[in-house]
């Protein structure tokens, strides 16, 4: 239980981060239809809206990066779960034969 709350935990986390990816971006297109003819070089772009434009894509670029590493943690943990299942898929026939050799032998 505690792994699948773990799960439960990293999905609305990996949910948050996607959320926050896309506002962020949408945040960053908008950014760009607004100022994008200031930054055409002419004379020198203004160094505000570069800095600001900079910090931005930054911004988006670190949320793609961490949205990654949290779907990758996703995946082993389905690829754990899957593997449990497997395992107590082929060992409840044994357990269950024990278990009835045992109550046998009580009675």
């Amino acid at each position: 239980m505690i792994h699948q709350e773990d799960e439960v935990k990293l999905k609305m986390k990996c949910e948050e981060t996607r959320k926050e990816l896309a506002r962020k971006t949408r945040s960053l297109e908008d950014w760009y239809q607004k100022n994008k003819e200031c930054l055409v070089p002419r004379d020198g772009m203004d160094p505000e809206i570069e800095g600001s434009f900079g910090r931005e894509a930054v911004c988006v670029e670190s949320l793609k990066l961490r949205l990654r590493e949290e779907e990758a943690y996703q995946k082993q943990c389905r690829y754990v779960r899957e593997k449990s299942l497997t395992s107590l898929k082929n060992h409840l026939p044994k357990l269950f034969r024990a278990c009835q050799i045992f109550l046998t032998m009580l009675l």
